[in-house]
């Protein structure tokens, strides 16, 4: 049977249509066709495709691992032991090119460099010091210095809250969750922003997390994962990050 075949006689046996599929996956229906048809050409790169392949398994509750592991062989040809073997290879030579004597005496003298040229700046500059210690700094002007710039930390307000924009550039399906409850479930298109802010965190699930941008408490995350991806992460407020830790 082929392998595609296995995969939509699957489908009709749990009575679940493509569209079905697609939006609780949100693997496009043109990219669900053409692995059940096995036009494996019509794929996006190889780590897309095998995410696509193990998402679609996971709602058909076939065994994951198996059915990737056949994709991959069909579509690629994957052998990864040959290519431990390979990389193995590759890094025992590289070791045993490093460990050259010629290199070993190239280390060793730049080292010996190194250190010369370090304990030379470190006199020079303890000298310079001595003899020119800075034209009208005294202690009182830095002590004056320390205490204004203690001041300033403690009136700089401190974010407290866990605070989260959301850019979306491509339409995708969310789940959102402030302080452990539901604030948002469903599709949103591209060009819409969404801010939510929550005591204690908030938790972010998407189904296409490349079409997302994060921004975290005004600090721009980027995207959330690669395209079709489907994703969950966790924002923490500050003072729970501290006791996480």
């Amino acid at each position: 049977m082929a392998w595609g075949k296995t995969l939509r006689e699957r489908r009709e046996q749990l009575g679940y249509t493509l569209e079905f599929v697609e939006e609780e996956t949100k693997i496009r229906k043109y990219y669900l066709e053409a692995l059940e048809n096995d036009h494996f050409s019509l794929l996006p790169p190889k780590i897309y495709a095998s995410g696509f392949v193990k998402q679609y398994a996971r709602i058909l509750e076939l065994d994951e691992k198996q059915i990737v592991d056949e994709f991959r062989r069909l579509a690629y040809g994957d052998d990864e032991d040959g290519d431990n073997i390979i990389l193995d290879q590759n890094s025992s030579s590289e070791e045993k090119s490093w460990f050259r004597p010629q290199n070993l005496v190239l280390a060793l003298v730049f080292l010996a460099l190194v250190v010369w040229l370090g304990k030379y700046l470190v006199d020079y500059i303890a000298q310079e010091g001595i003899h020119n210690p800075g034209p009208g700094i005294s202690q009182n002007e830095t002590d004056i210095g320390l205490k204004d710039s203690d001041k300033i930390t403690k009136e700089t307000p401190m974010t407290k809250t866990a605070r989260v924009e959301i850019e979306v550039k491509q339409k995708c399906w969310i789940l959102v969750k402030v302080d452990n409850e539901t604030a948002y479930t469903g599709t949103l298109q591209a060009g819409e922003n969404r801010v939510y802010e929550g005591k204690q965190s908030v938790y972010i699930k998407a189904g296409n997390a490349g079409g997302l941008e994060i921004t975290f408490n005004d600090h721009k995350e980027g995207k959330m994962g690669m395209p079709g991806e489907v994703k969950e992460r966790e924002f923490l407020a500050p003072g729970r990050q501290d006791k996480q830790e």
